[in-house]
Order: C-alpha cells, then sequence, then structure tokens
C-alpha cells in the first residue's frame, strides 16, 4: 500500500483513508494523519476509529489491527457498490463510495525480441521489445485498465530481510558505517525481500548499497520462501506507441487505457534482465483509474523543473486519500515461445 503525497493548507492534520480492494483480498483500510514532509514528521496512525463498509444490504464492522490498519475476515465482490464509513470522535463522519470492477478479456498474449526503436508521445526509445495482448472490455461497460511490466528475480526474490534494531547493532559490529546505520533505520521494523540492494540505493546510494549489501544481508537476512510475493517484484519500463494508451510525460512504468471495443495492443519494454518477465493488467474502477491519472501526473512532475504541482484524486468526504476497488490479472512473458 502506498503512501499518498497529498497538498494540504496550514498546519492542521487531516485523516487520510487508502483502500485499494478487490474480490481476491480480504478488507483491509489503513488511517492515519497527514504529516509534513518538510519538517521530517512521520505516520501518526489512527488507532480508535470505527470503520464500516456496507454493500449488497449488508454491513460489516473492520477491527484495528495495529498502525492504523483496519481489517475484516470477509472479501469485497465484483459489481457491488460499496460505502465505506470512517467514525473518529470529535470529527466529522468520514465516507467514500467505490465498487470492484468486472474483468476484462486479457487474451492472446505474445513476445516479439526483435529489438526496436519506439516513438511515445514524450520521447523515443531504443533496443525495445515487445508484448502484444488482446483487450476484451466487459459487457456493457468500458474497460478502465492499467498495464505495467513486473520483473522478479528468481534466485533474491524468494529471500526476506528484517530490520530492527539487533540488526542494526549487527551492522555496526560487521564494520558498516554509522552513517549508514542511522540512515537505514528507517526501514526499522520491516520485512523486504530481494534482491536487497533496489531496497538500499534510495536510501544510501548506489555505491555505498553495492559496496555493503553483502554485509547488510547477513545482519538482515530472516528467511527464504517458496512463493513469488506481490512485494518482491519490481516495475520495469513499459511504453506504447502514440495513441493507444495515456502515459504522463516523465513516469515510464504506467499505461492506462480507456477501451470501449476488443482491441489488440502493443507494449514495449527493455529485455536486458537476467529474470522472469511478467504483465499485470489491472481493470480499474472510476475512482482508482482517476487516481491513478493524477498520482502518475504528480511522480512525472517531480523529474520536470518546469511542472506544476498536482492535487491527486480523492473521493473521501471530510478527509483525503483513496477508497477504490480494481482487478488483477498477471501473466509471466519470459517463458512464452517468441518471435526473434
Amino acid at each position: 500500500m502506498k503512501e499518498i503525497e497529498l497538498e494540504t493548507s496550514g498546519d492542521a492534520q487531516e485523516i487520510v483513508v487508502t483502500g485499494f480492494f478487490t474480490d481476491t483480498l480480504p478488507w483491509n483500510i489503513k488511517i492515519y494523519k497527514t504529516f509534513n514532509l518538510n519538517k521530517n514528521e512521520s505516520i501518526d496512525p489512527v488507532t480508535n476509529a470505527q470503520v464500516s463498509i456496507t454493500g449488497n444490504n449488508t454491513t460489516i464492522f473492520l477491527q484495528h489491527t495495529g498502525n492504523g490498519i483496519y481489517e475484516a475476515d470477509s472479501y469485497p465482490q465484483a459489481d457491488v457498490n460499496y460505502n465505506l464509513m470512517v467514525e473518529i470522535e470529535g470529527r466529522a463522519d468520514i465516507s467514500a463510495q467505490s465498487s470492484v470492477p468486472f474483468k476484462s478479456g486479457f487474451s492472446g498474449i505474445s513476445t516479439d525480441l526483435t529489438l526496436r526503436t519506439v516513438v511515445s508521445n514524450y520521447n523515443a526509445y531504443s533496443e525495445m521489445v515487445s508484448a502484444g495482448f488482446t483487450i476484451t472490455p466487459p459487457d456493457n461497460s468500458n474497460s478502465l485498465c492499467r498495464v505495467r511490466v513486473l520483473k522478479f528475480d528468481s534466485i533474491a526474490g524468494y529471500k526476506r530481510y528484517y530490520f530492527n534494531e539487533n540488526s542494526f547493532d549487527k551492522m555496526f559490529e560487521n564494520g558498516i558505517e554509522q552513517q549508514i546505520v542511522s540512515n537505514l533505520k528507517v526501514l526499522d521494523g520491516q520485512i523486504v525481500f530481494g534482491p536487497l540492494w533496489k531496497t538500499l540505493a534510495p536510501i544510501i546510494g548506489e555505491t555505498r548499497a553495492f559496496e555493503n549489501s553483502g554485509e547488510i544481508e547477513k545482519a538482515t537476512f530472516l528467511d527464504q520462501v517458496d512463493y513469488r510475493a506481490p512485494a518482491a517484484f519490481s516495475m520495469e519500463t513499459c511504453i506504447s506507441p502514440v495513441g493507444v494508451f495515456y502515459q504522463a510525460p516523465y513516469e515510464t512504468y504506467t499505461l492506462l487505457g480507456d477501451f470501449s471495443e476488443k482491441k489488440s495492443v502493443d507494449i514495449y519494454t527493455s529485455y536486458f534482465y537476467e529474470g522472469e518477465y511478467w504483465i499485470e493488467f489491472m481493470d480499474l474502477s472510476n475512482e482508482y483509474y482517476k487516481f491513478q491519472k493524477d498520482y502518475s501526473l504528480q511522480i512525472s512532475n517531480r523529474g520536470d523543473i518546469s511542472g506544476t504541482p498536482v492535487l491527486v484524486y480523492s473521493n473521501i468526504i471530510n478527509g483525503v486519500g483513496i477508497f477504490a476497488g480494481y482487478q488483477k490479472q498477471i501473466v509471466r512473458i519470459d517463458n512464452l515461445s517468441t518471435k526473434k
């Protein structure tokens, strides 16, 4: 679950609600107060809320399980309009609505490893390979969708690492610089998947990550699992030719589509990574689509010195954040028969 960068005025804390839901996972809602990144403030979870969700003439109540996360054992259903209600003493009731869309047809998947140059709306990319597939919208509905290429390290991706005070002490004992150990404390209490350097590089820099990853791995190694966890996947470049999908100018990982009829499409990615490649295809509710489009543009504008601030879409009444349904299909493509 991602943290959303929000534009708020003044110092008053608003309530942030984030809940992305689908029919294959039980209900999970996160609630916290807005915080100031410029003041190095940390997340302040809301632990005393009364949270309920009503749909199909049934109301369920979510229980707080820690760190502002509210959960229930029941699962959403497709094409049911759900109403979220959050009650917090001393504040106006918070509410939102969304639904899980029906799945689009996602078929005819093929790959072509011929290297080529591809021109998108904003740039030209060389030495790209392609994957093709057909999108068939659900009956009587457009297909609002998100497409990404994901990669999975078939060796390191099964390994888990745990950061806590004990692991920080081990790092220091193993000769890791105190400043590096201090910087890594932002990961305190977290479990991350390998390859570990991908988590380390944004925090301590690529050079230090490569130089120190061996000792940090020894200090934090937890176990090795026998499944591909969603958190172990990372995004790879994913672009399309002009006029097929929407893509923010400097955000090269996310394609958004709005299709009213069956359509065959091609997407393009880099192919220099020794590991598994997957296509993630997601059907989005109207709320998720609006949020993702704004969020992608916000990410894009961070790399554009002339870019204007983007206020990300929110459907949370008397708060901020997002409550939105989706469906996900994921298919491995590096093991398909290919054209060369």
